[in-house]
């Protein structure tokens, strides 16, 4: 039965976790000592506290047993790991966090007893039956023995390797052979590290590599040989970077909470979920891009690295890898970028080589909103579960984007509805038409927004308009008369009805647009039971979308202001009917 040494400070701990395990291992619970490794174990499990003060009698205890495995188990807290840190990988081979899972605790536990119990099989069996790659290597890296377990993991066979380099297996380091024999050889130690590895195949994988130095005429000879141990460690590796991750995601998603709150601006929250993904995802390079109505394009919202250089590129739907996510609605991966990627020449030479992306839609209940790019190194594999990373932050952004949509929408009507109580305000305490009016086109303008508005009225005994008020228009001459059927306030009038134009040339206003440079406006008759008194219009000198509670406001505003127009007249015809009486002088002393 194997024999596990606990040299854990809190005797409480000892006591729990010795009635854990000794129910399939003999027990051995000692104060953490330096003499209390001098006996016989095959598993050391420690705290963090005894690991800090037997630290270097670990090492030289694992030392004496070379070169058999003698491994030793570090149980610690999330908060105590970077305090064990520093001796991590000298003395210990595995880590297990508190508070311990039972199942997790036994599976670690029966994992390193496997190992050290494969190390006795091959100081007494043949090194041939061993389920790991055994390689025997003269002190100079030569082959000398080449289990068929190394055939196996490797591909290459027992003679083609002996009497070759190690290095024929390649290695992403191509230095990382050299480094992990020579280090044996020189410190007489046992060193293991992890290796991206390739086989004959041009299989690569992640291999587990030991080294142990041997002295063939004893233990105070000269070191001679080294025996070197792999297995593939692929699985477990992405099983362990997966759950780190996964452990980062969530404390991103923690911050990103908390910084979503305390964030101002629409900016602000964009790039927070940016910088907190990148950080998940360990990659230097991201953007945010989302679509614009107006334009119907995508633009650069919030950049990280050589993606801030894209700022003023502005990018079609459907052009591009940016481009295709968005019209396809579907997360794009893109082996390797070139300015060709983005469809503008604009972007050559901000692109640099050998980068690869993954471009996931950003989604709101109204559809695709945006695009979220993750940009990496070709150096750097983007795995699926990291994939599923950005996605998940992309859904984030998508809820933010929506929030601050609201937030604006809701902001909006507040002004709207400030503008009505302004006009109201007006009409009610107005005596005069042409100030009245002009006090309302000026509120219309600021509360909207537009570059400029006008109130024209029926010139008496005519068909025509004429301006009775009007604001931000640059020509002295402001906005000509309106007659039915002409232009953009004609139709209004003609139609009696909201009429919208960003065609100048098609829709008869071109001279205007040439003077004041307006490219979008919209006219709205003013009528009261019926009869047409006038009509109020708007330009933009911009393009210009109205949405639904746009077209609300302004209709509801031209109620208004029809109302107010025919309440002053209606004073304006009482004053005229009804003087005041006159008042007569006083008779003089």
């Amino acid at each position: 039965m194997n024999r596990i040494l606990l040299l854990l400070d809190n005797p409480v701990n000892r006591k729990l976790l010795a009635e854990a395990l000794r129910a399939h291992y003999e027990v051995v619970s000692a104060t953490p000592t330096p003499a209390a490794l001098d006996g016989e174990f095959d598993l050391g499990i420690l705290d963090g506290l005894a690991l800090t003060t037997l630290w270097e009698a670990v090492q030289a205890r694992k030392k004496r047993a070379e070169p058999l495995f003698l491994p030793f188990l570090l149980i610690t807290s999330r908060q105590d790991v970077g305090m064990a840190t520093r001796h991590l990988w000298q003395t210990i081979d595995e880590v297990i966090t508190a508070p311990i899972e039972q199942l997790e605790l036994q599976a670690r536990v029966a994992s390193l007893l496997q190992t050290r119990r494969m190390a006795k099989e091959i100081a007494r069996v043949a090194l041939q039956e061993s389920s790991h790659a055994v390689v025997i290597l003269t002190r100079n890296g030569i082959v000398q023995f080449w289990n068929r377990a190394a055939e196996r993991l490797f591909g290459w066979s027992e003679a083609e390797m002996l009497g070759q380099s190690l290095p024929v297996v390649q290695s992403d380091d191509p230095a990382g052979w050299e480094v992990l024999v020579s280090e044996p050889v020189a410190n007489g130690a046992f060193t293991q590290r992890e290796m991206w590895l390739t086989t004959k195949t041009n299989h690569r994988f992640i291999a587990e590599v030991s080294c142990t130095p041997l002295r063939v005429q004893g233990a105070d000879s000269p070191i001679t040989h080294v025996l070197l141990t792999a297995r593939d460690a692929t699985e477990r590796r992405m099983a362990w970077e997966a759950q780190r991750r996964r452990m980062l995601e969530i404390e991103a998603f923690n911050r990103i909470t908390t910084t979503l709150q305390q964030s101002q601006t629409a900016h602000h929250k964009l790039r927070a979920l940016l910088d907190e993904t990148l950080a998940v995802l360990e990659v230097p390079a991201g953007a945010i891009w989302l679509w614009q109505r107006e334009n119907d394009d995508l633009r650069l919202v919030a950049a990280t690295d050589w993606l801030q250089a894209f700022t003023d590129v502005s990018i079609k739907p459907g052009k591009g890898v940016v481009g295709q996510t968005f019209a396809r609605g579907e997360t794009l991966t893109v082996r390797e970028l070139t300015p060709a990627a983005f469809e503008r020449s604009a972007v050559v030479g901000r692109v640099p080589a050998k980068w690869g992306s993954v471009c996931v839609p950003i989604r709101t209940p109204a559809g695709v909103a945006g695009v979220f790019l993750v940009a990496y190194p070709l150096t750097q594999r983007m795995q699926p579960d990291r994939i599923v990373v950005i996605e998940s932050m992309a859904r984030v952004v998508g809820l933010t984007f929506q929030g601050i949509q609201m937030n604006d929408r809701i902001g909006t009507l507040n002004r709207y509805a400030s503008l009505l109580r302004l006009i109201d305000q007006a009409i009610i305490h107005g005596d005069d038409l042409a100030n009245t009016l002009h006090a309302i086109v000026r509120d219309i303008v600021d509360h909207l927004p537009a570059d400029a508005a006008v109130v024209q009225l029926r010139a008496p005994g005519t068909p025509a308009f004429e301006t009775a008020a009007q604001i931000g228009f640059r020509h002295p001459a402001g906005y000509p008369v309106t007659r039915p059927g002409e232009a953009l306030t004609g139709r209004a009038v003609q139609e009696r009805r909201l009429a919208l134009s960003s065609d100048p040339v098609a829709d008869g206003w071109q001279a205007l647009a040439e003077c004041e440079f307006f490219v979008s406006g919209a006219a709205v008759p003013l009528i009261l039971k019926e009869d047409l008194t006038g009509v109020l219009a708007l330009f933009y000198r911009s393009a210009f979308h109205p949405n639904a509670d746009w077209i609300d406001v302004v209709e509801s505003a031209a109620q208004r202001i029809a109302l107010g127009i025919e309440r002053i007249r209606f004073l304006d015809r009482f004053r005229g009917d009804h003087p005041p009486p006159s008042i007569p002088a006083a008779n003089a002393p």
